[in-house]
């Protein structure tokens, strides 16, 4: 379950309600998110800006099913 208030609430808003965008989410969001560590949080980063969301499934290390997990995540 996701907090719902005080600061947690806060900080995991964006991965709760699946608000975070690819293109500014900080690398400490990204972490937030099952399923993306530290390398591939920096390679989200590095392969911006992204046109849509969807283009997540190009980065190296995503493949169909971790989009599936992660792609809920991001508007």
């Amino acid at each position: 379950g996701c907090p719902s208030v005080g600061e947690d609430a806060a900080r995991w808003r964006g991965t709760c309600t699946g608000h975070l965008d690819v293109n500014t989410a900080a690398s400490e969001d990204l972490l937030q998110i099952p399923g993306i560590g530290p390398v591939l949080a920096q390679r989200i980063i590095d392969r911006r800006p992204f046109n849509t969301a969807d283009a997540l499934i190009d980065v190296a290390g995503i493949g169909p099913k971790r989009y599936e997990q992660i792609r809920p995540h991001f508007r």
